[in-house]
């Protein structure tokens, strides 16, 4: 959870670089490898393996499996409500949020352009989560609160 949206998405994709960095294709074998053992170690027949297979692997009809190199970034980050929004339908609040969000990620993307190329995640594929949070630092704390009761 971040004040700064730049922040989140700096730590981020570091993150991933250094997963690549460390894995880079072999992670995906490793996990196409350690699904399909495991499921030989259900007491299933042959022909429910195979459809749990097709299940997590739909392109496994095809010959061989295509792989996707895509991520997920999942980034809070602080959003002040202006005094006008108060005022507002749930509806129009809602609208008024969302907007707010838009532009805070649009400003960005000249800075996520950046981060794929310092991190060289050229082809990679990223889908953004981003949850606004009021008052972060006092959430944060009801978060961590409310994990470790």
């Amino acid at each position: 959870m971040y004040k700064d949206i730049s922040q989140g998405l700096t730590n981020a994709f570091k993150s991933i670089g250094r997963f690549n960095g460390i894995y880079g294709n072999e992670e995906k074998t490793t996990e196409d490898s350690l699904i399909r053992e495991n499921i030989d170690k259900e007491k299933i027949n042959d022909e429910q393996k195979q459809k749990i297979i097709q299940i997590i692997y739909p392109a496994s009809q095809k010959k061989g499996i295509d792989y996707s190199n895509d991520f997920g970034i999942f980034i809070g980050y602080e959003i002040t409500i202006e005094n006008n929004w108060k005022h507002k339908s749930d509806s129009e609040f809602e609208s008024s949020v969302l907007q707010e969000a838009k532009n805070k990620v649009e400003k960005q993307l000249s800075h996520i352009k950046k981060l794929i190329e310092d991190n060289e995640l050229y082809g990679n594929g990223f889908y953004f989560y981003m949850m606004p949070f009021t008052e972060i630092d006092k959430t944060r704390k009801m978060i961590i609160e409310g994990i470790t009761k």
